[in-house]
């Protein structure tokens, strides 16, 4: 009785949930005749059960509801609302929120340095753990506005404030970040138990509230300087800068500056920055990064053939070393290619990087990664190969090959996909992924391995035994 009571429920709960969507959905007919509504449910031989349904009352507003049910595991059920002045249930972070807890982290081109700072709704199949909200006032004919934001990460931290936003209107680029963005908030870490270190790399959080203000400056060069307005081939430089302070906290901060410049000739993105020891992130813990160094250079990004190149120079956080005696990471690297990646044809890229670890007192290692790729793409077929070697002290330690096949072909897709590593032993992935699309119904079937697998686990009785090595998966979306 048990089981029945319980495979019911997995049967059960993800058919109900469209229904009370298109009930709470119902009340937007004023806003639009027929609400559109769409619906994702997969299956997988684990026993594991997820379904997502998506209500769109109105051209600016959804309600979002999904469900993931695991043996072992309570069922889980998230709900959202997302409209234009507010967005309350899973949340993903954008902009200046993601670089004031992990700053230094990204690279020079990442879209944190110019997409909005905002909270958003995340409606995604399997959802971000965090929770939380934002109020956005905007007044009208005013390009920027206050976001009031809330948001919670469990085990982690919660979080509350405001960022205030300003910038001049653009016509062509209004989907850009604001040009002035100022956020204040407060942040309440979770206590968490001591690491099992012998010796702290940097000190404890004492505990207690935390506060944070950040700022982030985006300029475009001025057309008479010989740069186009446009994204492509323009020059852009942002400012980022935090600072964190609390009653056990001495008030420490970050600075952060990116250089983005993108003539038909070469594409150049620069970045250097710096984060003091005693900065906390909105979950108390310390940066990883004191000092970095980036740059990255394409030469003819949009020809035929190609040069690429970039550094990165990255000096952590330390309590006990300053200066030259800090650990290091350097990384060099370059590449030629050939073929542009999205269009017909062959595509091609030949590459070396070069990694440098400083330890203490500048003991270095060495290890470089030579890596080949190719893809040949015609119509609706498309085969890539690739072929990365590790090498230590001259020796290759590690050698990793892959190649998967696609086919689009009228209402269907099917991809094919293998790779493996040689180390000690020799491992292997596999995964097989057939999509076929009628109207507005899309089904899925897949079978994939998970993660690398020695071979006899993969290939032998483990394999039909267990169903943790491989993985089969069907699933159906359907909208209306």
């Amino acid at each position: 009785m048990a089981v029945s009571a319980c495979l019911f429920r997995r049967a059960l709960i993800p058919a109900l949930v469209p229904l009370l969507l298109m009930v709470v959905g119902g009340s937007g007919t004023v806003l639009e005749a027929t609400p559109r509504s769409e619906h994702e449910t997969r299956y997988d031989s684990r026993g594991e059960s997820r379904h997502r349904s998506v209500v769109r009352p109105g051209p600016q507003t959804q309600v979002v509801a999904t469900l993931r049910d695991r043996p072992d595991h309570e069922t889980s059920v998230r709900l959202g609302f997302a409209s234009r002045p507010l967005d309350l249930g899973p949340a993903r972070l954008r902009g200046l929120h993601r670089l004031l807890a992990a700053p230094l982290a990204f690279s020079p081109r990442s879209p944190a340095f110019t997409e909005p700072s905002d909270l958003r709704l995340d409606s995604a199949l399997v959802p971000s753990a965090r929770t939380g909200g934002e109020l956005r006032l905007q007044p009208t004919g005013y390009n920027g506005g206050a976001r009031v934001f809330a948001h919670h990460l469990p085990q982690r931290h919660a979080m509350a404030g405001l960022l205030l936003a300003y910038g001049r209107p653009r016509a062509r680029s209004a989907s850009r970040s604001a040009d002035i963005e100022v956020l204040g908030s407060s942040a309440w870490p979770v206590e968490r138990p001591p690491r099992d270190e012998w010796e702290y790399r940097v000190p404890m959080y004492p505990g207690g509230r935390v506060q944070h203000l950040a700022t982030r400056i985006n300029a475009t060069a001025p057309a008479r300087l010989g740069f186009r307005s446009e994204p492509a081939g323009a020059a852009h430089f942002t400012v980022v800068s935090g600072l964190s302070f609390g009653a056990r906290v001495a008030p420490a901060g970050f600075l952060e500056g990116v250089a983005k410049f993108e003539p038909a000739a070469f594409h150049l993105a620069a970045r250097g920055g710096v984060s003091a020891a005693a900065y906390r992130r909105p979950d108390g813990e310390p940066a990883d990064t004191a000092a970095r160094r980036s740059l990255e250079l394409a030469v003819l990004p949009r020809a035929p053939a190609g040069v690429e190149a970039g550094l990165d120079r990255r000096r952590a956080q330390d309590r006990y070393y300053r200066g030259d005696e800090t650990r290091e990471d350097r990384r060099y690297r370059g590449a030629v290619r050939i073929g542009a990646r999205g269009r017909d044809g062959v595509w091609g890229r030949v590459g070396r990087e070069r990694r440098e670890h400083y330890e203490h007192g500048q003991v270095m290692r060495v290890e470089l990664r030579d890596a080949i790729q190719l893809r040949v793409r015609a119509a609706a077929h498309s085969i890539t190969l690739s072929l990365e070697d590790r090498l230590e002290d001259g020796r290759v330690v590690e050698r990793r090959v892959a190649g998967a096949y696609e086919l689009r072909r009228g209402i269907g897709t099917v991809r094919l996909r293998a790779g493996m590593s040689l180390r000690e032993v020799i491992r292997a992935s596999v995964a097989a992924r057939g999509e076929l699309t009628i109207g507005r119904t899309e089904v899925l079937l897949a079978v994939e391995s998970r993660g690398e697998r020695a071979l006899e686990e993969l290939f032998g009785d483990a394999a039909r035994s267990s169903r943790d090595v491989l993985v089969g998966t069907v699933g159906m979306r359907y909208a209306f």
